[in-house]
Formats: C-alpha cells, structure tokens, sequence
C-alpha cells in the first residue's frame, strides 16, 4: 500500500432484491501489469470502460448508505440511466481516503 494505491469494491447484488447472505461484494486492488505478482494465486480481471458517473462520499457508513440512496434520484433528474450491464463500484484511491473520502462509481448509458 502506498500513495499510488486503489482498491475498488465492486457489489454484484442490490440488497434490497437480494438477501443479505446472498448478495456478493469483491474487493479488488489496482496493480499494474508488470506488477502483478508470477504465480500468484489470485484471481485477475478488468473492469468495464465506459462513462460513469462518479460521487465523492465522506468514508463513513452513514454517509455511503446515504449516498447510494440519493444517487439514482439525482441521476434520473439530470438526464442519465444507469447502464445495468456493469457493476456499481466504490473506488477508495489513498489520496481520497487520506482525506476520509472515498468515490461511488455508476455506469451510465
């Protein structure tokens, strides 16, 4: 971990369709390719591109369950869906979480 780090949670599952022992959560970490470790056992992937809209949150769990309340009204009232075929992810990149920050990113169409 250092200045440079990103780690990003990334919900699979809305929790208020899904029961709470069936709903899936991933915490992923950013390296760069020629970072990431040989033979290492984890699992690796990429993470869709594409237009998101992103939200600075304070790094409290009143504040994140706020926000993920108050996202979708404000992105229908300013003209934007949510593109449903990618994951929602939390972003908490060291200089945002420094600060007691972190970043809710929705996929927009």
């Amino acid at each position: 971990m250092n200045s440079k780090t990103v780690i990003f949670g990334i919900a699979h599952d809305n929790p208020q369709t899904t029961s709470p022992e069936n709903c899936r959560y991933d915490a992923c970490i950013l390296l760069a390719d020629e970072h990431f470790p040989a033979g290492a056992n984890v699992q690796h992937g990429e993470i869709a591109g594409g237009k998101y809209s992103v939200f600075t949150v304070k790094h409290t769990a009143e504040a994140v369950e706020r926000a993920w309340v108050e996202i979708f009204p404000v992105l229908s009232e300013s003209g934007y869906l949510p593109d449903t075929t990618r994951p929602n992810l939390e972003r908490y990149a060291a200089e945002k979480v420094e600060q007691h920050l972190c970043e809710i990113c929705v996929p927009i169409c």
